[in-house]
């Protein structure tokens, strides 16, 4: 079909563009990376999103659990790596999803 050998060819024009940001940025995205990953309440955030998207509530669940911190950190840091769309914020209000990007 048309449409899907377009798609086909528009997706790898973009996966182009992405390798090639990835080598031109490759130390800024290793320190971000290396920055957002010494926080635990960061790296929890990206280890319990990692393969899924968390409800809100349950991610903070997780994440206090795990480290030990306020429900009020873990929603700092849940709105900074939002912002960062190092996480990607899914659904409104009361069914707040989380799933991790993958650009870190």
């Amino acid at each position: 079909m048309v449409g899907d050998h377009s798609n086909g060819l528009i997706e790898a024009k973009l996966d182009t563009i992405i390798a090639i940001l990835n080598l031109v940025y490759r130390e800024q995205i290793e320190q971000a990376r290396s920055e957002i990953l010494s926080d635990p309440v960061s790296a929890a955030i990206l280890e319990f999103t990692s393969d899924q998207e968390v409800e809100a509530g349950a991610l903070q669940e997780k994440v206090a659990g795990a480290t030990g911190q306020s429900k009020r950190t873990i929603q700092r840091r849940l709105a900074g790596l939002a912002a960062q769309r190092v996480i990607a914020q899914l659904g409104s209000g009361p069914n707040v999803r989380y799933r991790r990007t993958d650009l870190v």
